[in-house]
């Protein structure tokens, strides 16, 4: 029964811990149309929710942690000086993303703690000089309002290509679809050309391993959270098998948290429906109530949170 709340609160939760990163309107002149997935935050819109102001607030580490380890390695502070995040994969490794980060920062700054590095050099590319240092680690100014930071000298270069004009972006990929019907007053959205092929890293990601390209966002409005999921499969019936097994789960999830949650009726909150092959989720709830969800204040009594692995 844990392992079943475990995988859905994956599928309609695991996202929302993305925005301990952040970021504005999609930029897609930034990304290239090899992108396997693409994740974009708008902080502006993210800090002024209800949401957003809880998980700041939130005491036990969370965004606060995270920015602050952030700051210790770039002395970019994510909450002040970033407009906003775009973080994109060229495919499913660390070393194929590349993090776009629009925002105010001292260049002048940031680059003299660079010269400070014994493993820093320059590599240059086109008109740009992308600086490297830690042996695997890669960025630049593009500009004054924009930072490119990624672990690959390739994908480094490519994403200063899409910027250049030099290569296709999103605007050419499957992705642009997606891209176009993400809603004016999201937060947050992420995209994915082939969901099975990253739910390959979680044993308790099985009932997306039938999943093909997905668009997940994340809005607010008048302290209500409002959560989709949109997902293609490969046939109609492969949609219908996951709706019966997401119906599952939020059943038997809702016998298993009618303790701790008894204020809380899954299947009133939580729409499950298919269109042909597309499978549809969207969530809508009180955004104090989803906070207390994820930052486990109701599930205690239920099971611990390091059942979520990398989630916790």
């Amino acid at each position: 029964m844990k392992k079943a709340m475990a995988i859905l609160i994956v599928v309609l939760l695991a996202l929302l811990l993305f925005v301990e990163l952040n970021a504005s309107t999609l930029p897609k002149s930034f990304i290239p149309a090899d992108a396997e997935w693409v994740v974009h935050l708008d902080m502006g819109k993210f800090k002024s929710s209800r949401i957003g102001e809880l998980l700041l607030q939130e005491q036990k580490g969370g965004i606060q942690k995270k920015a602050k380890a952030f700051y210790k390695k770039t002395s970019i502070d994510l909450l002040k000086d970033i407009r906003g995040i775009t973080i994109y994969g060229l495919g499913t490794k660390k070393q194929q993303t590349v993090m776009c980060l629009e925002g105010t920062f001292d260049k002048k700054y940031l680059l003299g703690l660079l010269e400070n590095e014994d493993t820093h050099r320059e590599i240059p590319h086109g008109k740009h000089i992308i600086n490297k240092w830690n042996h695997t680690e890669y960025g630049l100014f593009v500009g004054e309002n924009l930072v490119l930071l990624a672990w690959d000298e390739e994908a480094i270069k490519a994403a200063l290509d899409t910027i250049d004009g030099k290569g296709a972006t999103i605007g050419t990929s499957p992705l642009k679809s997606y891209a176009d019907k993400i809603p004016a007053d999201a937060f947050f959205a992420a995209l994915v050309k082939d969901i099975s092929s990253l739910s390959g890293y979680s044993s308790k990601a099985v009932i997306l391993k039938k999943a093909g390209s997905g668009l997940f966002t994340l809005m607010e409005k008048g302290e209500t959270l409002n959560l989709r999921f949109n997902a293609t499969t490969e046939t109609p019936e492969d949609a219908k098998n996951m709706q019966q097994v997401i119906r599952g789960l939020i059943a038997m999830a809702q016998m298993q948290l009618e303790d701790s949650l008894s204020g809380i009726k899954l299947a009133e909150v939580i729409t499950v429906s298919t269109d042909k092959n597309t499978i549809n989720i969207e969530l809508t709830h009180s955004s104090e109530e989803i906070f207390k969800i994820i930052t486990g204040r109701k599930m205690n009594a239920v099971f611990s949170m390091d059942e979520f692995g990398p989630l916790s």
